[in-house]
């Protein structure tokens, strides 16, 4: 399996754009294809994009369903209890993760837009079993692991990360993938808006924690998916074997 990162600017507001961003980086040959957090509208924008959000996510659908391929993108939710901060993720179907660790510090206010999701999220496309999470919630170690004890081999983050968090994320990244034992594909927005700098840093993390595949400037780099290296990791460092749940201290 071919997986994209798709490393590309997003309009604030403009969801008619931002989908002709992605249906130009699906001329890239790939399987999945992953874009940035709160990429369908940009992370910054205001007001309700409902009605033009569902005829982009059915106009996704059906590209993803007619060519077999997956897409994985970060956009709002509008429920009757609010907004939430959700990854998409799109093939013939559209299932939604929603964030569940909103940070509201200096500079985010996530708390004042979003309502917090409660649950972690793991999808299955081709036969390989995926965990999402979106941005912040990657600082909650227990969130990827629970994905990987529910059999995930590939964990997916999608960010909207600024130049000010990039040293504690070249940190967390590869603690992720090395306790986990699994892939983990790094998707982060790029370019400035609203004053924010994102710092992209796109990349792929082998399932011992080394750097694969890092994406330049605007772009869109691929990798290909390989189960040995999972089994291969997992029998050097049995991680996943050795984690025992329920466990009380005294």
């Amino acid at each position: 399996m071919r997986i994209a990162l798709c490393q590309v600017r997003t309009s604030t507001g403009r969801i008619d754009e931002n989908l002709a961003r992605i249906e130009e980086c699906l001329k890239t040959d790939a399987d999945m294809y992953v874009f940035p957090e709160m990429f369908l509208t940009g992370y910054f924008s205001d007001g309700d994009h409902d009605e033009e959000m569902r005829r982009t996510l059915d106009r996704l659908k059906d590209i993803a369903s007619e060519r077999g391929i997956c897409i994985v993108a970060g956009g709002p939710e509008y429920r009757a209890d609010g907004t939430y901060d959700a990854g998409y993720v799109i093939s013939d179907s559209v299932r939604t993760y929603r964030k569940v660790h909103l940070p509201n510090f200096p500079p985010f206010t996530e708390k004042e837009r979003f309502i917090p999701g409660s649950t972690p999220f793991t999808f299955d496309f081709k036969g390989v079993r995926f965990g999402l999470c979106v941005c912040y919630d990657i600082f909650f170690p227990e969130q990827l692991k629970s994905c990987t004890m529910e059999g995930s081999t590939v964990n997916i983050v999608i960010s909207a990360s600024p130049v000010t968090s990039r040293p504690a994320f070249e940190r967390v990244l590869p603690a992720r993938a090395l306790e986990n034992t699994s892939y983990l594909v790094f998707v982060n927005n790029i370019g400035t808006y609203e004053g924010m700098e994102f710092f992209a840093g796109s990349r792929v993390l082998s399932p011992d924690g080394s750097t694969l595949v890092t994406v330049e400037g605007e772009s869109v780099s691929t990798f290909d998916y390989d189960p040995e290296a999972v089994e291969d990791a997992r029998r050097k460092r049995p991680v996943i074997a050795d984690t025992v749940s329920g466990i009380t201290w005294d």
